[in-house]
């Protein structure tokens, strides 16, 4: 598997997929991703993406998916772990549906303040400070 820096047209494919299933492509944009840097994991081909935007030492995770078949792999993880040892801020956070906190806490986040909704989802406040 390969990591690297990919263009915002990659990643709407694979967010529309996995996090805005039956959604027209657009749905999958955010404000902000004009400038963030995009990540993919490829296989063969682009197997997942992740977003991250900087402001002010800071680096916020959004928009982080892995298409169905390859979940479960280590994709996932592998882009995680890349994302955190390449940027040098020292806050790294992101809104995490609460159902995948042990998965960031595997990695060093640990939630922060009380869960909310968010689009009908519950999520929670993970971060990882250096």
């Amino acid at each position: 598997m390969q990591i690297k820096e990919v263009a915002t047209a990659d990643v709407l494919p694979i967010r529309q997929i996995v996090l805005r299933p039956g959604e027209r492509i657009n749905a999958a944009r955010v404000c902000g991703d004009a400038t963030a840097l995009h990540l993919g994991a490829f296989d063969g081909g682009l197997i997942g993406a992740a977003s991250l935007f900087f402001n002010a030492g800071e680096v916020r995770l959004r928009k982080f998916a892995v298409l169905p078949d390859w979940q479960g792999r280590g994709v996932g993880s592998a882009l995680l772990r890349h994302m955190i040892a390449t940027t040098d801020a020292p806050l790294f956070w992101c809104d995490a549906r609460v159902a995948a906190v042990p998965f960031y806490q595997r990695h060093g986040l640990r939630p922060v303040g009380e869960q909310f909704v968010k689009g009908r989802r519950d999520y929670v406040r993970m971060e990882r400070r250096s």
